[in-house]
């Protein structure tokens, strides 16, 4: 199985338009996909600016495994069957920029795990640098090299998570089969920097930078806890059955927990409140689930793997509706922006044998992707960036994040583990703004 497309279709726009259809648990699933016309969007707070010229195809069903030539792709697009309409390349607004102009590479080494901090210009990017183990700060632009913020080392970190505005950060590490979590204030006035409780098997930081989220494995399954950003004062919030968790606290309100994806075996995520420790199942159980909601919690994106076939979709929580997107990714390659009905993936549009998620989370397969925005009210889908046209090298896009202000893209490439950004806006069109 490989994740990829067929012939890449530039600057295309898709309306999207839910439809019933049966599922094979007999629940309801929504596809989509009417097809129209020429379309420009300007998104709040910095907006974006995108162009697309008049299309027309067939809605695509339920991707099949077993599409020609092993592409995992084909059947949503086409694949160069006579039914597809390509779009002269003339029609991406980028295609007379020079490559450098919005996709930057920040550092050449690889990070540990990164956050975007509020500012002038897109702001800054503080990451963990893997080598040295010290915490950097670069501009989110590139526009200058990365200053040292952080006098402490940490050697052998494994990964590294940063609070909402990068006031923070959390290094993790294993020694003597110990997994440890140090916790790193930064800052000028910043309190020492401490260790939390041993072993969390999965950790999450709250919007407000006030608490964290993270989970223990018992001999029964996980229990979850909440606690100050220090780690004091935990109380138990979450217990499941279940050993192989993710956590994901992205709405106020909603800690996301989902069961660790494999293609073909269900899985299950839950909303918890972190205050009362309410449970509720958001999505499952669905084969090789991946999930990741908006920030306000009205949007959840999720993707399923199951017989060498997969789709992504997007879910009105307040509706319960869902919509199928003309792509299929993971969405730790996606980023809701602020305004929560955008949201921007990585897509692979070619992609190694594998049998997926698994053989991407375990390394030995790669994707090479482009990168495209959706607007989930208006129902529009647009290939924002056609990265297999440009001078770079194929980039396999991993733990995608956005600037407050929702005017750059910040990702990982996954197998140099570098850090790298992307400009929403092209150049001119924020010079004409």
């Amino acid at each position: 199985m490989r994740i990829q497309t067929g012939k890449v279709i530039v600057a295309r726009t898709l309306y999207l338009k839910p439809i019933m259809e049966p599922s094979t648990n007999n629940r309801k699933r929504l596809v989509v996909w009417g097809i129209v016309g020429l379309t420009v969007l300007v998104l709040a707070a910095g907006g974006l600016l995108l162009n697309s010229l008049l299309f027309r195809t067939d809605p695509p069903s339920r991707v099949e495994g077993g599409a020609r030539d092993g592409d995992f792709f084909s059947r949503i697009f086409g694949g160069g069957g006579e039914s597809e309409e390509t779009i002269p390349t003339t029609g991406d607004p980028n295609a007379r920029l020079p490559d450098t102009a919005r996709l930057k590479r920040l550092t050449t080494t690889a990070v540990a795990g990164f956050g975007v901090r509020p500012g002038s210009e897109g702001g800054a990017v503080r990451y963990l640098d893997r080598e040295s183990g010290n915490v950097y700060e670069i501009p989110v632009s590139g526009a200058t090299t990365s200053v040292r913020i952080s006098n402490t080392t940490i050697p052998r970190t494994q990964e590294a998570y940063f609070s909402a505005t990068s006031s923070s950060a959390f290094a993790r590490l294993v020694r003597d089969n110990i997994i440890e979590t140090l916790y790193l204030p930064l800052g000028i006035a910043a309190s020492p920097s401490l260790f939390l409780e041993p072993n969390i098997v999965a950790f999450a930081t709250s919007p407000n930078e006030e608490k964290i989220f993270y989970l223990l494995k018992t001999q029964n399954g996980s229990l979850g806890y909440v606690a100050n950003v220090n780690g004091s004062r935990p109380r138990q919030v979450f217990s499941s059955q279940l050993q192989q968790l993710t956590a994901h606290w992205g709405a106020p309100g909603q800690i996301t927990i989902t069961s660790k994806a494999s293609q073909g075996y269900d899985g299950i995520s839950y909303a918890v409140n972190p205050t009362t420790g309410a449970t509720r199942k958001l999505i499952g159980a669905l084969p090789g689930l991946l999930v990741k909601g908006s920030g306000d919690g009205t949007y959840t994106l999720y993707s399923t793997f199951a017989d060498n076939a997969g789709q992504t979709l997007v879910r009105t929580e307040k509706t319960g509706e869902s919509k199928l997107t003309p792509f299929v990714t993971f969405p730790e390659k996606c980023a809701w922006s602020s305004n929560s009905p955008v949201f921007y993936c990585a897509v692979p549009y070619q992609s190694d044998e594998g049998t997926y998620p698994d053989s991407w989370y375990q390394g030995v397969a790669k994707t090479a992707d482009n990168i495209w925005a959706v607007d989930v009210e208006n129902d529009v889908a647009v290939l924002l960036y056609d990265l297999s046209k440009r001078n770079f090298p194929p980039l396999d896009i991993d733990e995608m994040k956005i600037t407050p202000d929702n005017q750059y893209l910040v990702f990982r490439e996954k197998e140099g583990q570098t850090l790298w950004s992307f400009s929403i806006i092209p150049p001119q069109a924020a010079t004409n703004n």
